[in-house]
């Protein structure tokens, strides 16, 4: 499959494709689709490499490194990041559109007590778009299906419910629709030759991964509709997937020039997010804040898309600023990542370990414990969570975080460590004997090993 599937397929296609409609319709159908996303894990890397100096009670100084870190100076993806974004991206932050599936409910409700079969079809292909464009694919599937019972020449209920198909990853159905799907966008070219019908087969080419046939038919349409948005748009994607970024680039740029705001920002979301795929996040951040801050057209589920890709930049970016001891720059990013995208349990852990580096434990405790919210199987945290609650010397609950990351980590001696010194403090002197001893067999750095000796010595006396 391409590097990016389309949740809004809807908007290339879906303007000539609801036979039978009145223009109007057409219009309302096709303004109120949104443009691909890609399907893709925000994998956000959490290993530590940096040494960090703390002074407590607990006598832990020097963070070694295989021990999880106090401040985790990461390199982000990208060699060089060279942005610095100084004020708060209120608008993309602030975007939003509701979903749509109510009022396209009661479209079809209508529809079925007519006797008129293609207003049915009309109004099932509307409510799988809305169901398409919130990521709900099993329930755009059925209703796509019902459309094309009602309409067994709607093409684009096939290519849509292709697009669902390669989401659930049934390849096989996917391929099915979008075969048939050229088969009938030829012969309606046979037929009528237009933009749109060259848009729609290049569309379904594009799935097949038939590269050089998708981009012939967007050539096509350009030549008949030098103003067609879509076309130099889904071109710049179709370039990009078969490795010619550089005139992906130049598609995009002619998509901009003749460009509404609606089409704009979904343009803008499609090469944001192609930079990203090639790793340059100063350029993909500012077309994806653009998109969002335009925010029209783009619907729900992209929104997301485009606000958890931005939000993982944000990441990278705070990631870098702790490399240039910008602590306070870093805490903006990781703020800015949450309120786009409060998903990623690898920004609320890296915010709270900001906030044990500098001190501020109560409020690294909360954020902590909304990464474990996100993943409870992040071992980390329980360490960093267990750190602050000693700094509070409140080692009952900080015991209980350590148990939790030896059950994750049973091979770390700093976690016996950590536990020992909660065992020790709440006066169970056997098990903090236990505990380090198990700790200088699993190993430590010479200065814990021997402030562990010294614990040791004195609880044997």
């Amino acid at each position: 499959m391409t590097k990016r599937i389309l949740f809004g397929i809807v908007y290339l296609v879906i303007s000539s494709l609801l036979i039978g409609c009145t223009e109007s319709d057409n219009a309302k159908t096709t303004a109120s689709a949104q443009s691909r996303a890609t399907v893709q894990g925000t994998s956000v890397s959490t290993e530590a490499t940096a040494t960090t100096k703390v002074t407590a009670s607990t006598e832990i100084t020097d963070t070694p490194d295989d021990e999880p870190q106090v401040a985790s100076p990461t390199q982000a993806t990208s060699t060089e990041i060279p942005i610095k974004i100084e004020s708060r991206p209120e608008a993309a932050i602030a975007c939003q559109e509701e979903p749509a599936v109510e009022e396209a409910g009661d479209m079809l409700d209508e529809a079925l007590e007519s006797d008129d079969d293609e207003k049915k079809a009309e109004a099932f292909l509307r409510r799988g778009q809305e169901y398409m464009q919130q990521g709900e694919f099993d329930k755009a599937i059925t209703d796509f299906t019902e459309a094309l019972h009602y309409n067994e020449n709607l093409t684009g209920a096939l290519v849509m419910r292709g697009t669902c198909y390669i989401f659930l990853g049934d390849i096989d159905r996917s391929m099915e629709d979008f075969n048939v799907a050229v088969s009938q966008f030829t012969q309606r070219i046979e037929v009528e030759p237009t933009a749109e019908n060259y848009m729609d087969r290049g569309t379904a080419y594009y799935f097949l991964r038939e590269f050089d046939k998708a981009i012939a038919d967007f050539d096509q349409a350009i030549v008949i509709d030098p103003n067609n948005t879509r076309a130099y748009t889904v071109r710049g994607n179709v370039y990009d997937d078969s490795g010619y970024f550089d005139k992906a680039l130049e598609s995009y740029g002619l998509a901009l020039e003749v460009a509404s705001l609606e089409e704009r920002s979904l343009t803008l979301a499609d090469k944001g997010k192609a930079y990203a795929l090639h790793g340059d996040a100063a350029l993909a951040a500012a077309d994806l804040e653009e998109a969002l801050s335009i925010c029209e057209g783009l619907g729900p589920a992209v929104i997301q898309e485009l606000k958890a890709i931005l939000a993982e930049i944000y990441f990278h970016l705070g990631q870098e600023s702790i490399s240039s001891e910008d602590t306070d720059q870093a805490k903006d990013y990781y703020t800015w990542s949450i309120e786009l995208f409060p998903h990623i349990a690898g920004v609320f852990l890296e915010r709270g370990r900001i906030n044990v580096y500098l001190g501020d434990y109560e409020l690294a405790i909360l954020y902590l414990k909304d990464a474990l919210v996100v993943d409870s199987d992040y071992h980390e945290t329980y360490y960093l969570m267990g750190l602050a609650l000693i700094f509070l010397e409140r080692y009952d609950e900080a015991l209980a975080e350590m148990e939790a990351f030896i059950d994750r980590v049973p091979d770390n001696g700093y976690g016996f460590y950590l536990r020992g010194i909660c065992y020790m403090n709440l006066g169970m002197e056997d098990s903090a004997i236990d505990d380090f001893e198990k700790a200088l067999e699993l190993g430590l750095d010479d200065e814990r090993a021997a402030d562990v000796q010294a614990k040791l010595n004195a609880l044997k006396e």
